[in-house]
């Protein structure tokens, strides 16, 4: 479900398994994956029993403040708390409120730092999970889009302090900056896209009548989804996932995560 939080770790293992590629899994089976924490900000697909795994979109949470990268525009600042954190610069941001006490203090959303991942589909009791509410979720994406008009106002400023247009000052190539502001990613219909730049086609059904669209073709569309993508579902992160934020100890920093993606990339790549 969305605004459950996580612990995850990457699955190199399970992915090399995928390729059947004896290079690649022996690299993987030396990687050693981390722990991370976030929350499920979209379900892409749904998680049908039939299928190994759904994509989920997650937003990663880190301890403490991120640190401040001027040159792709991102400050210090660009974070909401979590409760019982509470600390924020000029202590302009409410936190947000879980609906279980957070295990970890000093924690905080850190903004611009997401992933869409496959998640194994397991039958799972979520009744003692950590969570946002929906209104959480909202409050949390209206602070990450005024973050992103800053965000997107320093690098103007940059490139204009420029003598040559640079295409990586404009849009920085990293994960930490989808392109658009987080919540048009969701709620703009019309133009849906994933994180990693793809567009979903919006349906549209030639019967202007009104009635909802018959239910075999709805779930005949979710569960396509993966094919009509323009990806290579390979390479897409696999990840192992639990409720219990607390298993495994200590979480890692959230761009931990991004470079093992890109270790594991690398490696199917060659």
């Amino acid at each position: 479900p969305i605004g459950i939080y996580i612990a995850l770790w990457l699955d190199p293992v399970g992915m090399a398994e995928e390729l059947d590629i004896h290079a690649v899994l022996t690299a993987a089976q030396a990687m050693t994956p981390r722990k991370y924490l976030g929350y499920v900000h979209v379900v892409r697909d749904f998680p049908l029993p039939s299928r190994p795994w759904h994509r989920c979109h997650i937003r990663f949470v880190g301890e403490g403040m991120p640190e401040e990268q001027p040159e792709k525009g991102i400050l210090s600042d660009m974070c909401t708390p979590i409760e019982p954190t509470t600390a924020h610069p000029a202590g302009r941001r409410e936190p947000l409120h879980p609906s279980r006490l957070f295990p970890y203090p000093n924690c905080y959303q850190h903004h611009f730092i997401d992933k869409l991942v496959r998640v194994p589909t397991h039958i799972i009791q979520y009744d003692n999970c950590v969570r946002l509410r929906p209104r959480e979720m909202r409050r949390h994406m209206n602070y990450e889009n005024g973050d992103w008009v800053i965000r997107r106002a320093l690098v103007k400023d940059m490139e204009a302090d420029r003598e040559v247009w640079s295409p990586e000052i404009i849009v920085p190539h990293d994960e930490e900056n989808p392109g658009v502001p987080p919540a048009m990613e969701v709620d703009d219909e019309e133009n849906a896209a994933d994180t990693a730049g793809h567009k979903e086609s919006v349906q549209e059904d030639g019967d202007d009548s009104g009635d909802p669209p018959d239910l075999m073709q709805a779930l005949a569309i979710v569960m396509t989804a993966g094919d009509r993508l323009n990806m290579d579902i390979d390479t897409l992160p696999l990840v192992r996932i639990s409720l219990d934020l607390t298993e495994g100890g200590k979480f890692e920093d959230p761009r931990g995560f991004l470079k093992e993606v890109a270790a594991m990339t690398e490696c199917e790549i060659v």
